[in-house]
C-alpha cells in the first residue's frame, strides 16, 4: 500500500499547489476532476485501456497548467505519474512513457517561453526521468532475485526432504539386512541347537544330565526369544527416545526453516527410557516448538536434555522472545502437563523479556 499512497500523495500535493499558483478556474477544474476520475477508474479497467488513459495524462496536464508549464511543480505531478505508471510497467514502457511525458511538456513549453528556459525543463525532466529509470531497472531485478530466490529455497527444501528421506531409506536396509543375517544365522543356529539338546534329554538317563540340559534348553530358547525381538525391532521403522526427537529436528528444520540448537549433557544417551515416557518427552518437545512457530516471530530455539542426579530427566525447549506475551494455557499445554505428571514429574513455563522457556522433569523409574 505504501507504494501506492506515498506517489499519490505527491501527485495530489503538486497538483493543488500547481492549482494555487495559477489560479483556479472552471476549465482546470473541469480538468482535474477528468484526471483523478480517470485515475481512480484505472484498477477497474483491462490493460490496454489503462495504457491508453496513461497517454491521455500528460495531456490533461497540459491542458490543465498551459500557464504554469515552466513550473516545478508541474513537473513534479509528471514525475509522479512516472513513478506511479513504473510499478506495473516494465522498464522499456517506463522509459517510453518518459520520453513521451517529457515532451509534452516540452514541446509547448519551447513556444510559450524562451527556448533556453525550454531546454533547462528538458535537462532536468531528462535527468529525472533517467533515475526514474534505473530505478525501475532495480526494481525488476530485486523481483526477479526474489523470484530466483524463492526458487532455490523452494528446491533446496525439495533436496532435503530427499536426502533425508534417502538417509531414512539406506538406514533401514541396514537395519533389515543385519535383521536378515541375524535371523538367518543366528536364529536358525539356535534352533538347531535346541533341537539337539531336545535329542540328547530324550536319550540320556541320567536324571541330573537330563536337569542340566533342560537348563542348556531354557537358555538357548531365551536367546532365540530375544533374538527374535532384536529382528523384529531391527524392521520395525519406529523410533524412540532420543532417536525420535532428532528425526522431528531434521523434519522441521528441513521443512519449516527452524534454526535448532541442540544440547545433551553427559548420562542422557545411556539412559533407557519406556515407551511411555519416550513419548511424553517427544510430545512435549514438539508442542512446545509448534507453539513457538505460531505465537513467535524467530524461528531459533535451544533444545537442552540434562539428567539430574542420575534420576531425574528434564528437557528444556528456549526461543528469544521480543515482548511479553499473556501466557494461557491451551490443549497442548495441558495435555503435556497431565502426562509430565502422570510420570511423576512437572512442567514449568517461563517468560522474561527476552526468552520464552518450556521446562519438563520426570524420573527414570515411574512413581507409583
Amino acid at each position: 500500500m505504501i507504494n501506492f499512497w506515498v506517489p499519490f500523495s505527491f501527485l495530489v500535493m503538486s497538483w493543488i499547489f500547481s492549482l494555487i499558483n495559477q489560479g483556479v478556474t472552471v476549465p482546470s477544474l473541469l480538468f482535474s476532476l477528468t484526471f483523478f476520475s480517470l485515475f481512480f477508474l484505472l484498477p477497474l479497467l483491462t490493460d490496454t485501456m489503462k495504457k491508453i488513459i496513461f497517454y491521455l495524462f500528460p495531456i490533461l496536464i497540459c491542458l490543465t497548467f498551459w500557464t504554469q508549464l515552466y513550473h516545478p511543480f508541474t513537473w513534479f505531478i509528471l514525475f509522479a505519474l512516472l513513478v506511479h505508471l513504473s510499478s506495473e510497467a516494465t522498464s522499456k514502457e517506463t522509459l517510453i512513457y518518459s520520453i513521451y511525458g517529457v515532451l509534452s511538456l516540452f514541446i509547448p513549453l519551447l513556444f510559450l517561453h524562451t527556448p533556453m528556459s525550454a531546454i533547462t525543463f528538458l535537462i532536468l525532466g531528462s535527468f529525472f526521468s533517467y533515475i526514474l529509470y534505473e530505478l525501475t531497472n532495480s526494481r525488476h531485478l530485486l523481483r526477479k532475485l526474489d523470484r530466483e530466490y524463492h526458487s532455490i529455497e523452494g528446491e533446496n527444501r525439495r533436496m532435503k526432504r530427499q536426502l533425508l528421506s534417502g538417509e531414512k531409506m539406506i538406514r533401514q536396509e541396514e537395519r533389515n539386512e543385519i535383521a536378515r543375517e541375524l535371523h538367518d544365522s543366528v536364529g536358525h543356529r539356535l534352533t538347531a541347537l535346541l533341537m539337539q539338546l531336545e535329542a540328547a534329554r530324550v536319550q540320556t538317563t541320567d536324571e541330573k544330565t537330563k536337569e542340566k540340559i533342560q537348563e542348556f534348553k531354557t537358555l538357548a530358547q531365551k536367546s532365540l526369544k530375544d533374538t527374535r525381538k532384536a529382528v523384529y525391532a531391527m524392521k520395525s521403522d519406529e523410533r524412540s527416545g532420543i532417536q525420535a526427537i532428532i528425526q522431528l529436528i531434521k523434519k522441521l528444520e528441513a521443512e519449516s526453516h527452524l534454526a535448532i540448537n541442540f544440547i545433551v549433557q553427559s548420562g542422557i544417551l545411556n539412559m533407557r527410557l519406556t515407551n511411555e515416557q519416550s513419548a511424553t518427552m517427544y510430545r512435549g518437545i514438539q508442542e512446545s516448538l509448534t507453539n513457538m512457530m505460531r505465537h513467535s516471530e524467530t524461528k531459533k530455539a535451544t533444545i537442552e536434555f540434562s539428567l539430574l542426579g542420575n534420576r531425574i530427566v528434564q528437557f528444556k525447549v528456549s526461543h528469544a522472545m521480543t515482548q511479553k506475551r499473556v501466557i494461557k494455557e491451551g490443549f497442548g499445554l495441558s495435555n503435556m502437563r497431565n502426562r509430565l505428571e502422570e510420570l511423576g514429574g512437572s512442567l514449568e513455563v517461563l517468560q522474561t523479556d527476552k526468552a520464552f522457556t518450556v521446562i519438563g522433569k520426570f524420573p527414570l523409574e515411574r512413581v507409583e
